[in-house]
């Protein structure tokens, strides 16, 4: 049994075992009309159409497969190999030309390139030199992708390679001055600006106790008198509470220090006696005082990568 749909003559017994698996149902088809009944459900012949073509992939429809694929490799071989040269991007470019791939489709292949060359390159948490050009011209040949995915790319493929600078060319950010509201000393350079907020220490209280010998006199129908000696006794722990938040942490070749709505503070290199890991955050001990200043940081490990590679620079100095 056959009948003719918009791609040509088809075997619809063939078609309908295709079908037939899904659904575990009988199958019944008018050839007069081309009905189909799949689980009860009465479709005309438009949608019968629709319904077989989905499962007949063209020639066409093949060929674009295989061109996507092709171009998917190309560019994820072209960015690992530091082989974007104007050739492999023209070959690319008429891949999807020639083979007729919508924009749909070119945004679809072009996400799955930058992803892929990512898993590729940056798994071990670094971008060099090299690698940092070929992520940023990738970014350029893949035009069709939305300009937040880009931007978001971009944000990663900056702090990754801001990790290997630090780690390999002892090369440190630097921040103008307008990012942070602070008056700068004399030879002042900001290295780091990041979220954070400050935190304290309070007592709350978890339980009330009340001890002591007592008695009651019924004074009238449903009130008593309570007699004796009550002594309360209160169980409590400490908490980190905030107690001030979406401020920032600052790091700059000469101090640290947090800027906030409410709170503020900054300690000299030098006056640093020690930054250690808290329960929350981080505890910074300044020379003459006390209590450690309690922050959470937001990015942590950027922030203590780059403190740390200005401390080293000072203990060398």
């Amino acid at each position: 049994m056959s009948f003719k749909l918009n791609s040509g003559i088809c075997r619809i017994d063939l078609l309908i075992s295709e079908m037939w698996q899904p659904f575990q149902s009988n199958i019944i088809i008018n050839v007069g009309n081309i009905l189909l009944c799949l689980k009860g459900e009465l479709f005309n012949v438009e949608r019968v159409d629709t319904m077989l073509l989905g499962l007949v992939k063209s020639d066409q429809d093949k060929a674009q497969d295989a061109a996507i694929n092709s171009y998917i490799s190309l560019l994820v071989n072209g960015c690992k190999n530091n082989g974007l040269t104007p050739s492999l991007i023209n070959q690319a470019s008429s891949l999807a030309i020639n083979n007729g791939l919508s924009i749909k489709q070119l945004i679809k292949a072009q996400k799955s390139v930058f992803e892929n060359a990512w898993n590729a390159i940056a798994e071990d948490g670094e971008i060099d030199d090299t690698e940092f050009l070929n992520f940023n011209k990738l970014l350029n040949i893949c035009s069709g992708l939305p300009d937040e995915d880009k931007t978001n790319y971009r944000k990663i493929i900056m702090r990754y390679h801001t990790f290997y600078d630090i780690k390999n060319n002892h090369k440190l950010p630097v921040y103008t001055s307008s990012v942070l509201p602070i008056r700068l000393r004399a030879g002042e350079i900001i290295h780091y600006v990041g979220y954070a907020d400050m935190l304290k220490t309070k007592k709350v209280t978890t339980r009330v106790n009340y001890r002591g010998p007592t008695s009651s006199i019924r004074i009238w129908k449903g009130f008593y008198y309570r007699m004796g000696s009550i002594k309360v006794q209160r169980e409590t722990k400490d908490v980190l509470v905030k107690d001030d938040e979406n401020g920032f942490f600052w790091i700059t070749n000469k101090r640290i220090g947090y800027l906030g709505t409410k709170k503020t503070f900054s300690v000299l290199l030098n006056k640093l006696m020690a930054i250690t890991g808290g329960e929350v955050g981080v505890l910074i001990y300044k020379e003459g005082r006390a209590s450690p200043f309690n922050l959470n940081l937001y990015d942590p490990d950027m922030s203590l990568t780059i403190l740390s590679e200005v401390l080293n620079r000072t203990s060398v100095d």
